[in-house]
């Protein structure tokens, strides 16, 4: 890990992401990407909605 930090701080790796946007606001980040300002990927970000665990019916 210690090598891949190093990589990363002198410039030989770079980052893939370009950035992370929520799910809202897919339609600003096509059109970044087609403005071919992205530098790396764009990800969309998808936020998950906490289910109830489902409860068991007692059997009469």
């Amino acid at each position: 890990m210690l090598v891949l930090t190093g990589l990363i701080e002198s410039g030989h790796v770079r980052r893939a992401v370009d950035r992370t946007c929520p799910l809202e606001r897919t339609p600003a980040s096509v059109q970044y990407m087609h403005q071919r300002r992205a530098r790396g990927k764009v990800v969309v970000t998808l936020t998950t909605i906490a289910r109830p665990a489902p409860t068991r019916r007692k059997r009469s």
